[in-house]
């Protein structure tokens, strides 16, 4: 896949693949799609496939958590998920909760695959000295963060309605499957 792609042109092959593909796909193997770049991203949405057989190895072990509830009020969701795991969430009463992994453009790629490295290999030093981990990120953005520099790409309507058409009833059969498990508190992409 070339990186002057669109994501208009990325969402229409993909569909395109599924289409071709619908066998494999109707075995809801989730891993029918490894091979091919395009399907994957789709496919790793298909969260309906893959939790029938989380659900059916782990049971009751399984807490789905959204990403939406953890962006509106993290000390809460980290509380409830404390509380699924039998752990104390005292601690997230006073924390300082933040954004620690926020995704930015680069002026120089060089520097940013440097600091990539770094991080990865300081990674368990940097987690028990956070303050100097934030100090290090702080420099760090403040010399390579291309502000203001990021190109977005808006979703055309045609792609957007793709999109929700392919995702339809993928996402009926999850938000049925939750239901069943008893999850009432859904998101608004899972509501009818």
């Amino acid at each position: 896949m070339t990186s002057d792609i669109t994501f208009d042109h990325y969402v229409d092959r993909a569909i395109r693949d599924f289409e071709v593909n619908r066998y494999k796909r109707s075995k809801r193997n989730v891993y029918a799609y490894e091979g091919n770049i395009y399907m994957i991203g789709l496919a790793e949405g298909l969260y309906a496939d893959f939790l029938e057989e989380w659900f059916a190895v782990f049971g009751k072990k399984v807490k789905v958590c959204f990403f939406e509830y953890l962006k509106a009020d993290s000390r809460l969701f980290m509380m409830e998920l404390c509380n699924f795991l039998n752990l104390n969430p005292s601690v997230y009463a006073l924390a300082k909760l933040g954004i620690e992994n926020k995704t930015i453009e680069p002026k120089s790629k060089r520097l940013h695959d440097w600091a990539s490295l770094v991080n990865s290999k300081g990674e368990k030093f940097l987690r028990r000295h956070q303050k100097i981990k934030a100090a290090i990120r702080s420099v760090y953005l403040r010399i390579n963060e291309a502000k203001g520099q990021r190109k977005r790409e808006n979703i055309h309507e045609t792609t957007y309605k793709c999109l929700l058409d392919f995702y339809r009833f993928p996402n009926e059969r999850l938000r049925e499957i939750l239901m069943q498990r008893g999850y009432q508190r859904l998101p608004g992409w899972l509501r009818s």
